[in-house]
């Protein structure tokens, strides 16, 4: 796996707005990697390798649950975060509606702590955390669980 490099810390994000822009996006993925991917690959058990297509996607099932779970983690700021420093950082979810013509009619944000965890989608919320089957808007990845 690569490393990752550290993010610049805020004071040294670049002025120009579509560069900072991505040294904003950059943290975002950076700790997305490092408290979502890092948390499932390490879920998967290494000495435990599948002896069966089922059990092999038990385990991916298994790994993406606990990205995802990390990932509404993350956005209700129960990781500590930082962009260097002297500066936390912080993200949301948001639902941006828009017109037929791709204009915005309504930009909602959901994330953080808009929602109970029991009203989030069953994919991302405890105790129903699932890949296989959301709560609230069915979905089977491979048929009937």
């Amino acid at each position: 796996m690569t490393e990752l490099s550290a993010p610049k810390p805020y004071d040294q994000w670049r002025t120009n707005p579509v560069d900072r822009a991505e040294d904003a996006a950059y943290i975002f993925g950076y700790d997305l990697m490092r408290y979502c991917r890092a948390e499932a690959l390490k879920s998967a058990d290494p000495a435990g390798l599948p002896k069966s297509a089922e059990e092999l996607q038990d385990q991916i099932t298994a790994a993406v649950d606990v990205a995802l779970h990390n990932v509404v983690d993350l956005l209700e700021g129960f990781f500590p975060m930082d962009a260097g420093p002297d500066h936390k950082v912080s993200y949301t979810l948001s639902v941006c509606v828009a017109d037929a013509a791709g204009t915005t009619t309504e930009r909602i944000d959901i994330s953080p702590r808009l929602l109970s965890p029991a009203e989030r989608c069953g994919l991302l919320a405890e105790p129903i955390v699932s890949i296989r089957k959301c709560k609230f808007a069915p979905l089977t990845v491979d048929g009937p669980p």
